[in-house]
């Protein structure tokens, strides 16, 4: 298996620049523009999803604060590692700030529609572990909340949701049995670093293709920069 901290952690700083250059932030930031593809292509493959193209939308105004007690009025067994409360605050700060937020997608499968965030940070933790980074940012993210999204022109209800993170860590399975409980819909991991290990081992057409046009596309960019195109 694969470690992305590993295969963004190799270039290092490049002590012969011109300019100091963080090499693995490049590798991480190239990455970033093209991983979403990987990730679609390969829940539509293998686990069979089928890709909804088109802008998937939450409208605040269409999330209701969820009522529900705070964990710690709750037995020890009820309680959930993403705070009701703070999703509740994020998303009145969302109200009086924004309209809306743009998720990463919408996928269907056997005619129920699932939500999809991808996140994929290997170089910018901030510092913390896996687990911390996540839970974060989960409860920061109000659209948990959502039942309904905005897509193709039409407000469209969902019956779960994807997220995407770039490598498993302890705990995954609680939080995700925790949000899924939370939201009353199927909340699903899915981890980048395994992605790409499969297809790695597999070595599947489209995503020997999708590498290698993103490849010659950088390729051709810097020969465009040294002037030999």
């Amino acid at each position: 298996m694969i470690d992305t901290l590993d295969m963004f952690g190799q270039g290092g700083k490049s002590k012969e620049s011109v300019i100091p250059t963080d090499l693995d932030s490049i590798r991480a930031t190239l990455f970033g523009k093209f991983y979403e593809g990987i990730i679609a292509k390969w829940l539509e493959e293998k686990e069979g999803y089928i890709h909804l193209r088109g802008r998937a939308c939450v409208y605040w105004k269409c999330i209701e604060e969820f009522l529900n007690p705070s964990k710690d009025s709750l037995p020890e067994s009820e309680r959930t590692i993403i705070n009701i409360d703070s999703l509740n605050k994020s998303l009145k700060q969302k109200k009086e700030n924004n309209t809306r937020a743009n998720l990463d997608g919408l996928f269907e499968k056997a005619d129920v529609l699932y939500l999809w965030e991808a996140k994929n940070w290997p170089k910018w933790d901030e510092g913390k572990p896996l687990k911390k980074q996540v839970e974060d940012i989960l409860k920061r993210s109000p659209w948990l909340l959502t039942k309904v999204v905005k897509h193709d022109g039409k407000y469209k209800p969902i019956g779960g949701i994807l997220f995407s993170w770039w490598q498993k860590f302890e705990g995954w399975e609680r939080l995700q049995e925790d949000i899924s409980r939370i939201i009353n819909l199927p909340f699903i991991f899915y981890f980048t670093s395994e992605i790409i290990d499969d297809c790695r081992q597999k070595r599947y057409e489209w995503y020997k293709k999708l590498i290698n046009e993103q490849k010659k596309n950088i390729d051709n960019f810097f020969r465009e920069l040294l002037g030999e195109k």
